[in-house]
């Protein structure tokens, strides 16, 4: 069983993809931080403000559980009013995070963030593709 926290601003697209999720996998369970074995800390790409406050629940994360692993989620790339483009993305360069964009309303990507930390959750050492998808 692995325990996930999935954290951000209200309305990014948490409780849909924790519910998509559920009907997948057996082995995820969702749960609090004071628990969790991993975060994925997800913003809304049609909202520049929830992009903005991830250094605030980054804080939070790492002063409650300072070696946690961490995953950037973006959702809602299928959204016709994207505001925060890829070329803007580079808190998870700053912090060296795993970076994926999803749709939790289409299902792409879903998976990969749970297969990030069904692998043991590694924090890469450098750039490569899969930190993009």
């Amino acid at each position: 069983m692995i325990n996930i926290c999935v954290i951000g601003n209200k309305g990014v697209g948490k409780s849909s993809w924790i519910l998509k999720w559920s009907q997948y996998s057996k082995n995820i369970n969702f749960t609090g931080l004071d628990k969790a074995q991993y975060v994925f800390l997800m913003f809304d790409v049609t909202d520049l403000q929830s992009y903005r406050d991830n250094i605030l629940w980054y804080n939070l994360i790492r002063e409650t559980c300072p070696k946690i692993p961490i995953c950037l989620i973006g959702n809602k790339i299928d959204a016709k009013k994207r505001v925060v483009l890829p070329k803007l993305i580079k808190f998870h360069l700053n912090h060296r995070l795993v970076y994926y964009e999803m749709s939790a309303l289409s299902g792409y990507n879903l998976n990969k963030p749970i297969e990030w930390a069904e692998n043991g959750g590694r924090i890469p050492n450098f750039v490569d593709d899969h930190m993009f998808k």
